[in-house]
């Protein structure tokens, strides 16, 4: 039985990996590869392609990914660009 993509915890948590790994500037492929190697998997139970890792993007908008993304890049860049840094990733 397959569950509402949305629904399904694996499905959210692999989302909002992926959004970080976007915002780091991590390729569709990229990112479908280290999804699949961390273990998740579609819905379906299927293994990730890049044309997936887009759907899951484009259809995943919380806030909270968003805030994750600029915890991250605050963490991992200077002081005198974070604040250009948070504007884009708060878009």
């Amino acid at each position: 039985m397959t569950q509402n993509a949305q629904a399904n915890l694996n499905n959210r948590q692999a989302a909002q990996l992926a959004a970080l790994l976007r915002a780091t500037g991590a390729t569709l492929r990229a990112i479908a590869d280290q999804l699949n190697q961390s273990g998740y998997r579609t819905r379906h139970g299927k293994a990730f392609h890049p044309m997936g890792v887009q759907r899951l993007l484009r259809q995943s908008s919380r806030p909270f990914t968003r805030d994750i993304i600029a915890i991250y890049i605050i963490n991992s860049t200077s002081a005198d660009s974070w604040r250009e840094r948070l504007s884009l990733a708060r878009g």
